[in-house]
């Protein structure tokens, strides 16, 4: 391999190393175990799409907006109805999204699935702060409620930070 050949990969691999240890260097707590508090990851700014109000929970996993789209959470997985924890990964997302205006990041190699838009959903769990908006997707993984549906790490354009 000829020297531009290794410059040209080598530059922009070392910024995507950069740049992923700069992320990772930034969340506190996750790792301790003894406070869920703790975990939680404040968002400072967020890239996304459009900001819609949340008007109803189908479950810990799924939501609709008040524009009439049904939103799927990008790779993560709640219980389904009937199956352990499912009441409280509802009500998590209940508490957090429900009747607030939510960030909707749009999963673009995802698409839809049953008629469901794919997308990380970002909410605000204090009603009078308008910049501490949360992931909903790695707050149900912080908390126990969701586990990372692997089948979809690859084809999600949120592998990078979901699929850790």
């Amino acid at each position: 391999m000829n020297k531009t050949r290794q410059i040209i990969i080598g530059i922009p691999l070392a910024l995507i190393i950069f740049f992923g240890i700069a992320f990772l260097s930034t969340i506190d707590g996750v790792n301790d175990n003894n406070n869920n508090k703790s975990k939680s990851l404040p968002i400072v700014k967020v890239i996304y799409d459009y900001k819609v109000l949340v008007t109803h929970v189908v479950d810990g996993d799924t939501i609709d907006l008040a524009n009439g789209e049904r939103i799927r959470l990008a790779i993560v997985n709640t219980p389904e109805r009937g199956q352990t924890g499912y009441k409280e990964a509802t009500e998590f997302t209940k508490k957090l999204c429900l009747g607030k205006q939510a960030l909707i990041n749009l999963d673009t190699k995802q698409g839809q699935s049953y008629n469901r838009i794919i997308a990380v959903v970002y909410c605000n769990d204090d009603d009078n702060d308008n910049k501490n908006y949360k992931m909903l997707n790695k707050e149900l993984l912080i908390h126990n409620l969701a586990v990372v549906d692997k089948r979809f790490c690859g084809k999600s354009e949120f592998t990078n930070i979901l699929c850790v």
